[in-house]
């Protein structure tokens, strides 16, 4: 196999591989197929996928392969395509992975097959100045209060968001809409943290998300006692969504959230 470029003073130097040439007015056809980071990569990219073409072609030819052109969706594959499909097929025999072995590979290879952490986190902001030591204590006190009263009646979360909250979510109820690591504030950023270490261990202990939750719900309902009862038939009877509101008390009892510290100054 020989692959010879052209003299250097040209200013596209034409390529032969194995005396037949491949001009730079097919190339530059080609370039529009591989966008890169300049022109000359572009260039040099159209140039190596067009030697590979005619390297394939010509171990076709030299095979002897007869290959008749086929149809799909209405478009009739070339007689150069059909060749280069038939070569392939005969040249390149790719082992078929087993079900096993993509699983080892999935596991072992995890962040390639998941999109980034994608949070959508309600707060309540209670805003202060941490050099004003007062106004940050009373900010403190009034978001471990808030926690507090949310511990006991989490289903008030909105409506105490819209009430108190000092952050232009309010308005939402809390919702800062949906975002990922690197959006938010160090406290958010410190929370995100802790469900995605969370999540991650679980998934390497092979649990689904689905059936750690089904658990942590089944364990508290079968060791809640009547005090559950009582409480999830009392915030059914408060609520226009009683369902809605009994799942959302249910998962908070599950998955109750870290009292926030004293150098925070959000609930």
């Amino acid at each position: 196999m020989r692959i010879e470029f052209g003299s250097a003073a040209l200013p596209r130097p034409p390529v032969a591989v194995n005396s037949v040439v491949i001009s730079a007015a097919e190339i530059a056809r080609k370039v529009q197929n591989h966008p890169e980071a300049s022109p000359e990569a572009a260039w040099d990219e159209a140039t190596r996928a067009l030697v590979i073409r005619a390297l394939l072609l010509q171990r076709g030819r030299a095979l002897g392969i007869v290959a008749s052109p086929v149809e799909t969706d209405g478009a009739r594959e070339t007689e150069e395509a059909a060749l280069l499909r038939a070569s392939l097929e005969r040249e390149v025999h790719a082992r078929r992975a087993d079900e096993a072995s993509c699983r080892r590979y999935c596991t072992a290879n995890r962040k390639r097959f998941r999109a980034p952490d994608l949070f959508e986190p309600r707060h309540i902001l209670f805003q202060a100045d941490r050099e004003d030591e007062a106004a940050h204590a009373r900010a403190c006190a009034r978001a471990e209060a808030v926690s507090a009263e949310l511990q006991h009646a989490p289903e008030r979360f909105g409506a105490l968001a819209r009430a108190l909250s000092d952050c232009s979510s309010a308005g939402e109820g809390g919702r800062a809409g949906q975002v990922t690591r690197g959006q938010t504030t160090p406290p958010f950023e410190a929370v995100h943290a802790r469900i995605a270490a969370h999540l991650e261990a679980a998934a390497a202990a092979g649990a689904p998300l689905g059936v750690l939750v089904a658990g942590r719900v089944r364990h508290l309902i079968y060791h809640g006692g009547e005090e559950l009862w009582l409480d999830l038939i009392g915030v059914m009877a408060r609520s226009p969504q009683p369902a809605a509101a009994a799942v959302e008390r249910v998962l908070s009892a599950a998955f109750p959230a870290p009292r926030p510290a004293r150098a925070e100054a959000s609930a």
